[in-house]
């Protein structure tokens, strides 16, 4: 995503910024209290809504960093057609015709894709379930089948 090793050992910022998108899908799936009771929702009494709005600002500053870096080094840089470009390079280079779509992505926009992506990723790899039915229903013509997913 980012053309970087984010999981090498030495790498500290990709390990910050996992940890961070970690805690964020963690804290997603606890449940809350807020949401049953709306009155206490001001009162954030488990302070999920706090913790997360910190894992979430941490992981876009991180995010934001490679942004930047990567911005830097393309204005620097002649582009041509023959190099690689990843997930990044594409949001970046992106334009739109500012009618039907924003004419370029903001920082804010791509950051948020780029934190939210990898959680779609993983949440996909650890509830297969639903992905497998979906799969499954799509290659057999909408015949129900119901796979045990016992072996993920």
């Amino acid at each position: 995503m980012f053309s970087k090793d984010l999981l090498d050992p030495k790498s500290e910022k990709g390990a910050e910024f996992f940890q961070h998108a970690g805690k964020i899908m963690e804290l997603a799936g606890k449940p809350n209290i807020a949401d049953f009771l709306p009155i206490l929702r001001w009162l954030d009494p488990q302070g999920i809504r706090r913790k997360t709005q910190f894992h979430v600002a941490k992981a876009f500053e991180i995010a934001g960093g490679f942004i930047k870096e990567r911005t830097e080094s393309m204005q620097n840089e002649i582009s041509t057609d023959d190099e690689r470009k990843d997930f990044l390079d594409v949001l970046l280079e992106f334009r739109g015709d500012g009618v039907e779509e924003p004419t370029r992505f903001s920082s804010t926009t791509i950051n948020a894709i780029v934190l939210v992506s990898p959680l779609f990723v993983t949440a996909s790899h650890f509830c297969p379930s639903s992905y497998t039915y979906v799969s499954l229903k799509t290659k057999y013509k909408y015949k129900p089948c119901y796979v045990s997913t016992s072996n993920f």
